[in-house]
């Protein structure tokens, strides 16, 4: 009062995670704990103004764009299809080769329609795969090592749909032996192309 100087302080205090967003154009002059401290001297007839935010939005924006980025990530790089590979018959020929019939199968866990997927499998070790059941692969090659590749094409494959194909396969190796290599279907997303397999499979006799 009167022609007394007056020293006083302002203290604001915030939880542990707001005080970390207060903004001020004024500097505090210290920190206790959560609160902010600000010291002041008033001459005769002065005032002190002291404005004070706390501004979220950086932090709302910054976690938007990280929760967009996420779903983008999961939704473009996620593989639409399930390959799935089994032996769904064994048994053994005359000649004391055994048969094997083989299923594969590709199912659409997606979202969208999937159009022109090229499905791919090898039989190692066998004679030429025979009795194709449904549309037979638009292509059979041999390969080295005497591997038999056969591939199939679906025109396309709607959310929830699956789509089988199957063949029969004479082997002289022993069925501990054999190791049926994993099937693979290939597909365009985007600009992308995306491959989906299916496991290995071991046979025991």
């Amino acid at each position: 009062e009167g022609n007394t100087v007056v020293e006083d302080s302002y203290e604001y205090s915030a939880g542990s995670f707001a005080s970390l967003f207060i903004d001020s154009p004024i500097e505090p002059s210290r920190r206790i704990d959560n609160a902010h401290v600000w010291d002041y001297s008033l001459e005769p007839g002065e005032s002190y103004t002291l404005l004070i935010s706390v501004d979220y939005r950086w932090p709302m924006v910054i976690g938007l764009f990280v929760v967009i980025l996420i779903v983008y990530i999961i939704v473009y790089t996620r593989k639409d299809l399930i390959v799935k590979k089994h032996v769904a018959v064994l048994g053994q020929n005359s000649d004391g080769t055994n048969r094997m019939k083989i299923v594969v199968t590709v199912k659409n866990k997606g979202f969208h329609r999937l159009n022109n997927i090229n499905v791919m499998d090898h039989m190692p070790g066998t004679d030429a795969p025979r009795h194709f059941d449904g549309k037979g692969p638009i292509s059979i090659t041999k390969k080295p090592a005497n591997t038999t590749q056969m591939i199939w094409r679906i025109p396309t494959l709607a959310p929830g749909q699956d789509h089988s194909f199957s063949y029969t396969a004479n082997t002289r190796r022993g069925l501990s032996q054999l190791i049926l290599p994993p099937a693979y279907a290939r597909y365009i997303k985007g600009k992308r192309m995306i491959v989906a397999s299916s496991s290995r499979l071991g046979l025991f006799a």
